[in-house]
């Protein structure tokens, strides 16, 4: 099947990993459309890698139950969508298959790349819409992370000097600058 005819089918999830089995490219499920994803820079995986660390650290040093995950694990959000997250963060660990989770995570993080469209826009109504309790995007070239907390309708802009709460967590701080020094 070519790229043209993946634009104007919808696809189920089931047929998403059934047409996708076949290629070795990243893509993701919205709103039944298959989109291939281009790979990260350097930056963007810096980024991701000390954020996951810094979280796993987290949860491990207080026993939580929760658990953090990075690209490229699969996220199906409902029929239409699978997303696969730069890093999110699961406190219900039991919605894991061998392939993907299934259900919205707790908190989502995205690291914006060539499109920011994609994170300002599509995802971030698509997390909201399907439950994501925190979302919060990362701009390297603005060094500005926006986090949006979905249950208390809490959005707000930090910059990477900043030490940034985090919703979900009680006493979970990150800062950009002192986790890229």
């Amino acid at each position: 099947m070519d790229f043209e005819a993946r634009k104007i089918q919808k696809y189920t999830v089931s047929q998403f990993y059934d047409f996708v089995q076949n290629y070795n490219s990243l893509a993701e499920l919205r709103n039944g459309e298959i989109v291939n994803l281009a790979s990260p820079n350097r930056l963007h995986q810096k980024i991701s890698l000390a954020l996951a660390v810094h979280i796993f650290n987290f949860i491990k040093n207080n026993n939580g139950k929760c658990e953090v995950y990075t690209a490229p694990t699969d996220v199906k959000l409902d029929e239409l969508n699978v997303v696969v997250p730069d890093v999110f963060v699961v406190c219900n660990p039991d919605n894991f298959d061998n392939q993907k989770y299934n259900g919205p995570p707790d908190w989502i993080i995205e690291i914006v790349s060539n499109n920011w469209a994609d994170d300002y826009i599509r995802k971030l109504n698509l997390y909201k819409d399907c439950g994501v309790r925190e979302y919060w995007i990362v701009d390297p070239d603005k060094n500005l992370v926006t986090v949006y907390f979905f249950e208390s309708l809490f959005i707000r802009q930090f910059h990477f000097s900043d030490n940034i709460p985090v919703n979900i967590y009680d006493n979970l701080i990150v800062n950009f600058n002192n986790l890229l020094t």
